[in-house]
């Protein structure tokens, strides 16, 4: 077939003319094809190519104005991806307005086979915008990212979509966190506590000690006893004794009550106890053994069965009571009774493996006796011997079993089931192992903690010491011969001090019953106390000096089989991270702090197996020796055996994350987030390493269906399973842009192009660091470290810079943000604030001996440091000139601002978090919102039925809640009985941002890393020198004391390692050197130099030496550090021909002083500055310490040579013969103490090694993290609480009547003394006032600083020196009571000189750690009270003739004339207050009346009836002869040193034409120039009635 061949070079389509005609090189119609324009011979040859076909359409989402904004085609499984919306972001960014709820945003998937559309994601979450097309759409395995320049880069799982579409009941997502790259970030630190809330009936009630009893102040567990029973079902939490707790909230029939048990701050932490304290409850006579209820600890009762009781308690007692203080006196307290929410918190790594933990308390044998019969007592020092014989019967002096202790008599026998016994009377197993008799504790009179002691009779000792011991716990000696058998105490007695002849007690000691559990903890029916082993020689036995008291370990397990080994040896940190659905990993969340605790709790303690043994153990150590101490232990092995971890399991506690402001269950995890597992991370100090320890899929049955907030797992040793990438170590954040534009993919890596990498991050912020003691539970500001980390603590003698990092919901974060540059610092409450960076010096030390008050702190009760952080204001949610700044996360619909629509409200209390409830037909479907209220206190009648206040006068947002709209309403929820609620307006809502910073956490930099601690026995003050013979002569022969400023001690073992030698290239002969390290004494003895006061006259006052005493503590370093002089074995540092050269010795050498002398030991010599000892001089006189010296101050005199006082000990043989004794210092013997007898027999010094400096700019990550939204809400919330903001008045009784001062003390016979102050026995005052805050809580007393007050009357005068504001009377409380103070005031007419406005300025401390002081001037107004006229004298018409009709007259008083003058005048004084008491006070005259009372007194006749016909009325025909102001007098007038005494006086006259019967007159006198009160005479006070006759006149006629 020939071939036609057609060439197309024109490249010209032409539909014009027919295509029979159409020319050659042009064609008419082409489909897929394209012509070459080569140069080859192909050229104009029509080629193939591939080409577009429609082959089907589908249909877009059918909202108004939806458009296309991007699409992908996957041809692979030949479907197509498309975008949709209808939103524009009309914005000046186009990106700063979100989507609103009703825009439309979707992805959809169109299967070009099947024809199918699936919405695989929808919803205005999406936030697509018209304005960003999305170009970088790509593909990846089963992943579809995509990327618009306006959201983070996003990316979903396409079959997962598919399978739970949008449109379905369950779409698979729903939220940003499901389909952003970047994946959640875990910020919150995992706990290492427990805790749990528990609901409790709280009854409180007073301990009846006997009267004469002088309680201690601010010690409020010998006032009450608050008895916690639980309700809210049995707790997870064993509840044991000791567990410690935090109050939620509680409930109370007068919300207005505050809890001082939460107000105040002790030294000490509230905590659970198992028994009340109370007096001994005696029976008949006062005699224990004949009370038949011995129900102090626990009830021994036929049918009760107890076994249970010790670790799973229902109901307890409270450490600290529930109690209030009486509102306007606060000197009387008032129990509590009501609801609580308790807050239980335990720590979380506990040691499961010891039944008893290690000894809390200890009590020196001496001071114990063993109850044998009544009134009679063996000391268990010297114990009859017959008590430990073999052969001893059950019917002897020895302990044997007795079901209830002191029941029946000891007259009777022992107490025994009843033949066949009901169940319900039946004795159990525990009843029958409580011995017979008590063991008594004897007072010591030996000052306590909390300054309790030293008083007679010694209540407090025996109150402190029933503090200490709880029923349960384990008594045990070290001589005990152990068989596994613990004794346990029953219960704890306490005498009420009554001496009467049949109580066993002496006086007011303690006693305690004992019952015995052998190794499995069962129930030992029959025993008796154990046999004690005897020292070596002696015929008596003895049990050494301690008793060791031990709470039972609620947490052992018997069987325990975990993997401690695992961290015994390390310094273990836990975190966890997030595996996700698409096996994403999340950022690894913060570490915990290491968790690590001590053996022992940190504390070395005479050892509970050797205490009374020497160091071997094989021989008994009698009475007077020193026990081996831990202390002893560690010198001589020169290593710390406590620094092991005694933590073998640890409870981890991880906190589920917030979602749109409410936080997760922990069954909700995989579900609203898509996490597939938490994977648990181990770190610790022996590698850098970071290792998986435990993955927990979700569908695990602790995870599944989980309904808390936290997720607890549970550690008992298990070794790490894998070790994790490098990187993941450095790996602070996802390398996930904020936005980009382009996207593309390579391998399988996804690429970003024009992208946004970071958010801009603040300058700085404006907060301050400081350094104090950790905070106890409960506190304000706590965060439990106490608990969480008991053991940890503050490194001292660093300099530390505090950071923060912000980091929003995914992970993204800030580099570290510092504080502004600060030039001056800040001092509240102790704590020194100053920018970002502080230096934590060593302790001072006041803090290290002064003593243990109620309320402060020392060494002894010391918890740790911590560094704090005060925030001067929050994390703004705005910068305007920092561009990239994305501000606050926030939730769509959260609340930001409300206004009121109703004031009309009652019954409210001031509180935080209150709840609230929409209003029906609000706009929203708000969820969360819960406010802070602050109401006007409420007023109750007498049956707490509220009747008037509470209403709230502000309102604040605490959480914003979610989904509210702008005019919402909601109502403020109010549970109190006739409340009448408050409803506010929702004025405006926040935008979602949900790239705003959403997390924080604290950093530090801290260049000072490893250091080493050098332990050993013993230092000297010195070198090891013969003394001076100069000092012979006054009867030393030798002494070790200071000559040169050094101290010497030698290192043994590891510690040779510790100090870098300073290395030379000298040829001499010298084997010893030098080191240019610091070195710090931290502990150390002290030689036993100090100050005999001559105060009995009999002695010297000088400074003197003894041999017998010394001491041994914390070394005071004052900011210093020595120096290494010496370093080198001992034999080289002493060659008297090495050191010839510089350092002469002059004085022979000791061979015996320093330990291990004689083997040659590695030693050093450094200096050794004065002024260290943390010890008061002790006054062996007075037998007490002296005050105002300063421990060890330099000594020049003693004994005519220079001491140096610093660290170490002095040596010496002293002889009081006149020659001196021959010999030396002999060897040392180390097994029993340097010295025995010592105060503390503790061979133990210890040096800090300086350390080494990290060259490295780095800051740590630190445990603190939070929310932002919490953290400023802190920040503004927590006002300052001293703030007054009105005060609480008692009923004001002010009146003219109410006497100055200075008057009461006249009337009370007492002459005053400047300045004029209140008194018990003279207390006049006007009101009394009560400053609180603005949530009506009192201000406390020590945080007020000064109250002042000026006073002026209405016209502006300044009156304050007429008045006086105090609280004499009550001077421990914050009432304060207003008085005059030396001139009464007079009710007159003229108001603006008897009102008066008190200007009371108060100045209290800041609550706040840095605060300043805040002056406040508060308002009162006092207004004079009137008081009624008071009649002087009714007058008379003594010699007065009747009045003869027709001619008139004066009928009563005297007028002046002689017709009158045996008569006297009604008299009358307003109703102010006068003093008219003759005589003196001291030199002082009384006030008198002055003249102002009986000013303004205005008199008029009422009425003048005639008593024999009551119809006829003269009072028109009676006058008054002085006037209607009547006449002022002074009736003391002329009289020489009188006392003036004012009266106004009147007279009565009646006319002539008045007719002749007998009147009775009544007339009245009114105050304030007729305008006050009325005295109305005789009615007033019934007083005889004013009568007077007229007669008739007769004309007699003379006839």
């Amino acid at each position: 077939m020939a071939e036609v061949r057609n060439t197309f070079i024109k490249s010209k389509m032409n539909k014009d003319l027919d295509a029979r005609i159409l020319p050659a090189g042009e064609y008419r119609d082409a489909v897929n094809v394209t012509v070459s324009t080569s140069e080859g011979a192909d050229v104009g040859a029509l080629e193939n190519i591939l080409g577009n076909k429609l082959i089907g359409t589908f249909t877009p989402p059918t909202s108004i104005g939806v458009e296309l904004i991007g699409v992908k085609e996957e041809p692979g499984k030949n479907r197509v991806f498309v975008f949709y919306t209808n939103y524009v972001d009309s914005s000046a960014d186009r990106l700063s307005n979100k989507a609103p709820k009703k825009a439309h945003c979707s992805i959809l998937v169109y299967n070009i086979t099947s024809g199918e559309t699936i919405s695989l994601v929808s919803g205005n979450f999406l936030n697509f915008s018209k304005t960003h097309r999305i170009f970088g759409i790509n593909v990846l395995e089963d992943l579809l990212f995509w990327t618009d320049n306006r959201n983070q880069p996003r990316k979903i799982n396409i079959e997962k979509a598919i399978a739970n579409p949008s449109n379905s009941i369950k779409p698979y997502y729903t939220i940003e966190e499901n389909i952003s790259v970047a994946k959640y970030y875990p910020f919150q630190t995992p706990e290492v506590y427990s805790q749990e809330e528990i609901t409790v009936n709280v009854s409180t009630v007073a301990i009846g000690w006997p009267g004469t009893v002088t309680l201690p102040n601010n010690y409020p567990q010998i006032e009450f006893n608050s008895k916690c029973t639980i309700t809210s079902g049995t707790p997870i939490l064993k509840i044991h004794p000791g567990l410690k707790f935090e109050l939620v909230s509680y409930t109370h029939a007068n919300p207005n009550i505050i809890l001082q048990e939460f107000k105040n701050t002790y030294p000490y932490y509230n905590e659970i106890r198992n028994w009340p304290i109370q007096p001994y409850i005696g029976g008949t006579g006062n005699n224990p053994y004949g009370n038949t209820t011995a129900n102090i600890g626990f009830s021994q009762t036929p049918g009760n069965k107890p076994e249970n009781r010790d670790l799973n308690l229902l109901e307890f007692y409270s450490n600290i009571p529930f109690y209030i203080l009486d509102e306007l006196d606060p000197s009387i307290k008032i129990a509590f009774n009501g609801t609580a929410v308790l807050r239980l918190l335990t720590e979380g790594g506990v040691n499961p493996r010891e039944q008893w933990l290690k000894p809390t308390y200890r009590l020196d044998g001496s001071s114990a006796v063993l109850r044998t019969t009544s009134g009679q007592t063996s000391s268990l020092i010297q114990v009859s011997q017959k008590i430990y014989a073999e052969e001893i019967s059950p019917g002897g002096q020895g302990l044997y079993a007795l079901p209830l202790p002191f029941q029946g008599g000891t007259a009777n026998p022992p107490y025994a089931d009843p033949p066949n016994p009901p169940a319900s009377e039946a004795l159990t197993d525990v009843q029958k192992s409580i011995g017979a008799y008590p063991v008594q504790i004897i007072s010591s009179n030996s000052t306590m903690a909390y300054n309790i002691g030293n008083s007679l009779p010694d209540y407090y000792y025996r109150r402190f010491l029933a503090q200490m011991l709880q029923p349960g716990m384990r008594i045990n000696n070290a001589a005990f011969v152990e068989d596994g058998s613990s004794y346990i105490i029953d219960q704890i007695l306490i005498s009420d001090g009554s001496t009467t002849a049949d109580n066993p007690f002496d006086n007011n000691d303690v006693a305690i019953t004992i019952r015995k559990i052998n190794a499995d903890g069962e129930p030992v029916l029959e025993w008796r106390w154990p046999k004690i082993i005897q020292s070596t020689g002696s015929a008596t036995p003895g049990i050494g000096k301690q008793f060791n008291f031990s709470f039972p370990n609620p947490y052992y397990e018997k069987n325990y089989v975990g993997n401690s080994a695992t961290i015994e040896d390390k310094f273990c940190r836990l975190a966890y991270r997030f595996i996700y659905d698409n096996n994403e990993t999340s950022l690894i969340s913060p570490f915990t702090q290491p968790i690590f605790k001590p053996k022992q709790g940190g504390f070395y303690q005479i050892n509970s197996t050797l205490a009374a043994f020497n160091k071997s153990g094989d021989e008994f150590i009698g009475e007077g020796a020193s026990p081996y101490s831990d202390m002893s232990r560690v010198g001589f092995d020169t290593t710390n055996f406590l620094y092991e971890n005694d933590t073998s399991l640890v409870n981890l506690i991880i906190n589920m994350p917030y979602l749109e402001n409410s936080q997760l269950q922990v069954g909700q995890i995989g579900e609203k987030l898509k996490i597939k597992s938490i994977e648990i991370i181990y770190s610790d100090s022996s590698s850098t390493n970071i290792l998986a320890l435990k993955n927990i899929l979700v569908n695990d049955q602790s995870i599944l269906n989980n309904t808390s907030n936290l997720y607890i797992y549970k550690w008992d040793g298990d070794k790490p399973f894998k070790t994790l990438p490098t990187r993941e170590s450095t790996r602070v954040s996802d390398k996930v842009p904020i936005r980009a534009l382009s996207q593309e993919i390579s391998g399988n890596r996804v690429i970003y192009g024009n992208f946004l990498n970071r958010h801009s991050s603040p300058n700085s912020l404006d907060y301050s660091v400081g350094v104090s003691r950790k905070l106890n539970p409960g506190h304000k500001f706590s965060v439990n470290s106490t608990v969480e980390y008991p053991n940890h603590n503050l490194k001292q003698n660093r300099e530390y810079q505090v950071g923060v990092v912000l980091s929003d919901r995914f992970g993204r974060q800030t580099d570290v943000i510092l504080a502004p540059p600060k030039l001056s610092t800040d001092l509240s409450n102790n704590v020194i604030f100053g920018g970002d960076t502080i230096f934590n010096e060593f302790l001072n030390g006041d803090y290290i001996y002064e003593p243990i008050t109620s309320n402060t702190g020392n060494i002894v009760n010391w918890v740790g440091d911590s560094l704090k952080m005060l925030w001067n204001s929050v994390i703004p949610s705005e910068i305007t000139d920092l561009e990239g700044y994305p501000g606050i996360y926030t939730v769509d619909g959260s609340v930001k601002d409300f206004i009121f629509t109703s004031d009309t409200n009652a019954f409210y209390v001031s509180s935080k978090n209150v709840s609230t409830t929409n209003v029906a037909g609000t706009l929203g479907s708000g969820v969360g919102l819960t406010v802070d209220v602050t109401a006007t206190p409420i007023v109750y009648d007498s049956n707490q039925v509220p009747v008037s206040g509470g209403e709230v006068t502000a309102i604040s947002v605490n959480y914003s809640g979610k989904g509210y709209e702008a005019g919402d309403l909601v109502d403020i929820d109010n549970s109190t009985a006739g409340a009448v609620l408050t409803r506010v307006t929702i004025e405006s809502v926040n935008e979602e941002n949900i790239l705003g910073f959403y997390s924080y956490k604290i950093v530090v930099k801290q260049k000072m890393q490893d250091y080493y601690n050098i332990y050993m026995p013993v230092m000297l003050n010195g070198e090891p020198l013969a003394a001076f013979a100069a000092l012979n002569a006054v009867g030393f022969n030798s002494i070790g004391t200071n000559t040169n400023s050094l101290t010497t001690y030698s290192i043994i073992g590891d510690n040779v390692n510790k100090i870098n030698a300073q290395v030379t290239e000298s040829n001499s002969q010298v084997q010893y050197s030098s080191s240019k390290q610091k070195l710090f004494p931290r502990v150390s003895q002290f030689g036993a130099l100090f100050f005999l006061n001559d105060v009995d006259g009999i002695g010297t006052a000088s400074w003197q030496f003894s041999e017998e005493i010394y001491y041994h503590g914390q070394v005071l370093l004052n900011g210093e550090h020595d120096e290494v002089v010496y370093i080198g074995n001992m034999e080289e540092i002493y060659n008297v021909e090495a050191r010839a050269a510089s350092d002469s010795i002059l004085l022979d050498v000791y061979t015996s002083l320093v330990y291990k002398q004689p083997d040659n030991p590695y030693s050093v010599v450094q200096s050794n500055s004065p002024y260290r000892s943390s010890h008061i001089y002790y006054d062996k006189e007075l037998n007490t310490p002296t005050p105002n010296v300063r421990p060890y101050a330099a000594i020049s005199d003693f004994y005519g040579r220079p001491v140096n006082t610093g660290v170490g000990l002095n040596f010496a043989n002293y002889s009081n013969a006149a020659a001196p004794v021959a010999g030396e210092i002999g060897p040392l013997d180390y097994s029993n103490g340097i010295i025995e007898g010592g105060s503390f027999g503790s061979n133990l010094a210890v040096v800090e090694v300086e350390a080494f400096e990290s060259l490295l700019d780095i800051y740590w990550e630190t445990s603190t993290t939070g929310l932002i939204d919490r953290l400023n809400y802190d920040i503004v919330n927590n006002s300052d609480e001293n703030i007054p903001a009105r005060f609480l008045t008692s009923s004001i009784d002010f009146n003219e009547f109410t006497n100055p001062l200075t008057d009461a003390y006249w009337l009370a016979g007492i002459v005053p003394t400047l300045p004029i102050l209140p008194i018990a026995s003279v207390d006049p005052f006007i009101m009394s006032i009560k400053p609180v805050n603005a949530l009506n809580q009192s201000i406390p007393l020590a945080n007020i600083v000064s109250v002042s007050m000026t006073v002026a009357d209405e016209n502006g005068s300044d009156v304050s020196s007429n008045f006086l504001i105090s609280n004499a009377i009550q001077s421990s409380s914050t009432i304060y009571k207003i008085y005059l103070t030396d001139t009464p005031q007079v009710f007159l007419l003229d108001s603006s000189i008897r009102n008066f406005t008190c200007s009371i300025t108060l100045i209290t401390a800041s609550s706040l750690p840095n605060g300043s002081n805040n002056t406040t001037t508060l308002f009162q107004n006092l207004f004079l009270e009137n008081k009624t006229p008071v009649l002087a004298s009714a007058g008379s018409k003594t010699g007065i003739t009747d009045i003869v009709s027709g001619t008139g007259g004066t009928f009563w008083g005297n007028d002046g004339t002689a017709a009158t003058s045996s008569a006297s005048s009604p008299k009358y004084r307003n109703g102010s207050f006068v003093n008219t008491g003759a005589g003196t006070v001291g030199s002082a005259l009384a006030r008198g009346a002055e003249i102002q009372t009986a000013q303004e007194l205005v008199w008029s006749i009422v009425s003048c009836i005639d008593i024999s016909n009551p119809i006829n009325d003269i009072a028109l025909l009676c006058e008054l002869g002085q006037g209607v102001n009547g006449f002022i007098r002074n009736l003391n007038d002329g009289v020489p040193l009188a006392i003036p005494l004012y009266v106004n006086e009147n007279y009565f006259t009646v006319r002539s034409t008045a007719p002749a019967a007998t009147y009775r007159l009544i007339y009245s006198v009114v105050d304030a120039s007729g305008q006050g009160l009325t005295y109305t005479y005789p009615i007033s006070q019934n007083l005889s009635s004013l009568e007077f006759t007229i007669t008739w006149s007769y004309c007699i006629v003379n006839e």
